[in-house]
C-alpha cells in the first residue's frame, strides 16, 4: 500500500486505478469509457475527508460519475493538482480610452448625469434573480396560453415555453426524469392494474411495488444506452471487451423482466371502449374553445368526431377505413378517402374541401405519370401529423429510442415507450437550462447519468421502505389542468378513474 500524499485536501484533484475501484460503484457503472482498458486512471475531486481510527478516507467525486460520491482511503489516491474554484465569469466593462481634446464634445453634452436620487428611486421590476443555486426544492406551478388571444401572426412557434419557477440547478437527472414522469398514476392506477391483471393469470404472482417498476425503466434507459440486439448479454457479465459491464442479474432476474413487459397494462379492461373517454378527457381543458384536434388512426372515428364537436372542438383525424361508411351525418363531417401509396380516409368537422397540392405517381397499369389534386384537408392533417412528433425526434439526436428496445407490436408498450421519450426529452432539456454546467451535457452523457441516478433513487427507496410518495403535479390540481376523478370500482373489483 502507497504511502498517502500530504498534500490531498478537500477540494485536491486527485485520480485512482481500477485496483482500488474495482469493489466501489464503478464496478456495475454505466460508463462512457472501457474500465478493462489497460493503465486507465480516473481523475476527480476530493469533496470531504475523514478519519476512522488510523485511517484517513475521502469522498471523491470522479469526472465519469459526477452524481455520485466515492468513499476511498487516502493511500488509495493519487495527487494530482488543486482543483480550480469554477466561479461565474462576470463581463468587466471594458474602460473606454481618454481623449484629451480641447474641442467641446457634442456627446458628452447631450449625455445627463443621473443624480444619486434618482438612481435610488428607479424601479427595479424589470430585474428577477432566480437564485437557480440557492433553492432546493422543486415549486409546483403551471404556463397557459390561449390562442385565440394570440395573433394571427403569431403562433406558437414564436412564443418561447419555459417553466416557471422550476429550479433544479442541484438536482439529479432523476429527479428531472421523476418530475415529468406521472408518478402518481403509475402508483395509485397502473402497478395495481399490473398485480391485478397478473394474479388473474398467475394465482403464485409477486406483486410488483413502484421501487422494482423504476428498477424496470432504469434498465430500459440503460439498453437505449448500450445497445445488444441478443437481451440475454445484458444478463451475461465478462472481462471480454465485447461485452458489457453491467450485470441486470443485479438488479432484476431475465424471467422477471420478462414477466413485467409481457404482463404491462394501464388499467383493468372493463369490457367498455375507453378511447372516447380518453380523448375527451385530454381535451377537457379545451372545450368550447374551437381548437382542432389532429389524431390518427388509433383514435380517430366518425364517432369520435361527433364527440368533439358536442364540446366546441374540431378535428381532422384518420381512420382505419377504406370505404365510405353506410350512413353518416353530412350537416358536420366531411370523409374523404385517397389513394397515396396507401389508401388513407379521414373525418373532419373543419378545414377547407377544396383541393390541395397536387400529387403526382406512375400509374401501374397505364405506365404513365398522373397528376391528382388531393382535398387540402390532407394536406393540414399531414404538416400536422409530423408537427406533434417534431419536438421528439428533435431531442432523439439519432439515438437509440424505447421503441427500438422494445421490439413488440404490443399497444400497452408502445404508448409506454412514446411517454417514456416524452418523459426523458423533457428532463433533458429541463436539465441543460436549469442545471449547473447542464448546457455542457450531450444527450448521451445525460442518458447513462440518468441511469446511474436512477439505480441510486431506487436504493434509497429499497433502504428506507416507508418512503414518502413523490410530490407531483398531479398532486395540486389547477384550474385550467387535468385532474384524475374517481368513478367507483368496476365488475372485477379495481378502481376506475
Amino acid at each position: 500500500m502507497p504511502r498517502a500524499n500530504l498534500k490531498i485536501v478537500v477540494g485536491s484533484r486527485v485520480s485512482a486505478t481500477m485496483r482500488y475501484l474495482r469493489l466501489a460503484a464503478f464496478a456495475s457503472a454505466t460508463l462512457p469509457v472501457d474500465i478493462n482498458a489497460p493503465g486507465i486512471r480516473f481523475e476527480g475531486n476530493v469533496t470531504g475527508m475523514y478519519k476512522d481510527g488510523p485511517i484517513d478516507y475521502c469522498n471523491v467525486t470522479f469526472d465519469v460519475l459526477p452524481d455520485v460520491s466515492i468513499t476511498l482511503q487516502v493511500t488509495c489516491l493519487r495527487y494530482r493538482d488543486t482543483a480550480p474554484c469554477r466561479r461565474r465569469q462576470v463581463q468587466q466593462q471594458q474602460q473606454q480610452p481618454i481623449v484629451t481634446d480641447e474641442s467641446p464634445d457634442l456627446l458628452d453634452d447631450a449625455i445627463q448625469t443621473i443624480s444619486p436620487m434618482e438612481r435610488d428611486n428607479e424601479s427595479n421590476d424589470e430585474t428577477v434573480d432566480f437564485n437557480w443555486a440557492q433553492s432546493q426544492h422543486w415549486e409546483q406551478c403551471n404556463i397557459s396560453i390561449d390562442q385565440r388571444l394570440a395573433r394571427p401572426d403569431t403562433s406558437y412557434q414564436y412564443i418561447n415555453p419555459s417553466l416557471l419557477a422550476l429550479s433544479g440547478a442541484g438536482e439529479t437527472p432523476a429527479q428531472f426524469f421523476l418530475h415529468f414522469l406521472p408518478c402518481d398514476q403509475i402508483q395509485s392506477v397502473v402497478i395495481p392494474a399490473i398485480n391485478y391483471h397478473a394474479r388473474q393469470l398467475n394465482a403464485s404472482w409477486i406483486d410488483l411495488d413502484w421501487p422494482e417498476y423504476l428498477t424496470w425503466i432504469m434498465l430500459l434507459v440503460i439498453m437505449t444506452v448500450v445497445n445488444c440486439h441478443d437481451k440475454r448479454m445484458y444478463w451475461r457479465k465478462s472481462n471480454s471487451p465485447f461485452h458489457i459491464n453491467v450485470d441486470f442479474t443485479d438488479f432484476m432476474e431475465m424471467s422477471r423482466f420478462n414477466d413485467i413487459s409481457k404482463i404491462h397494462m394501464f388499467v383493468v379492461p372493463n369490457g367498455e371502449l375507453s378511447i372516447l373517454a380518453t380523448v375527451k378527457r385530454l381535451t377537457e381543458p379545451w372545450y368550447h374553445s374551437g381548437r382542432v384536434i389532429i389524431a390518427d388512426s388509433w383514435f380517430g372515428s366518425p364517432e369520435m368526431a361527433r364527440k368533439l364537436m358536442e364540446v366546441g372542438l374540431h378535428s381532422i383525424m384518420q381512420v382505419s377505413k377504406r370505404f365510405y361508411w353506410r350512413k353518416v351525418p353530412g350537416e358536420h363531417l366531411f370523409v374523404s378517402a385517397f389513394r397515396d401509396l396507401k389508401v388513407k380516409a379521414l373525418v373532419s368537422t373543419c378545414s377547407r374541401t377544396t383541393n390541395g397540392n397536387i400529387r403526382r405517381f406512375v400509374d401501374p397499369v397505364r405506365k404513365e405519370l398522373v397528376e391528382v389534386a388531393r382535398p387540402r384537408v390532407f394536406d393540414e392533417y399531414e404538416t400536422s401529423k409530423v408537427g406533434k412528433e417534431k419536438y421528439i425526434q428533435n431531442r432523439r439526436d439519432n439515438l437509440i429510442n424505447f421503441h427500438d428496445v422494445m421490439r413488440t407490436y404490443c399497444r400497452e408498450l408502445r404508448c409506454l415507450s412514446f411517454c417514456l421519450g416524452v418523459t426523458e426529452a423533457n428532463a433533458f432539456s429541463a436539465f441543460k437550462f436549469f442545471s449547473v454546467g447542464g448546457n455542457d451535457v450531450g444527450h448521451s452523457e445525460f442518458r447513462w447519468r440518468l441511469a446511474e441516478a436512477l439505480k441510486y433513487h431506487v436504493k434509497d427507496l429499497q433502504e428506507n421502505a416507508g418512503y414518502a410518495q413523490i410530490r407531483t403535479r398531479s398532486h395540486d390540481p389547477w384550474a385550467n389542468g387535468h385532474s384524475l376523478v374517481s368513478m367507483g370500482t368496476n365488475s372485477q373489483g379495481a378502481r376506475v378513474t
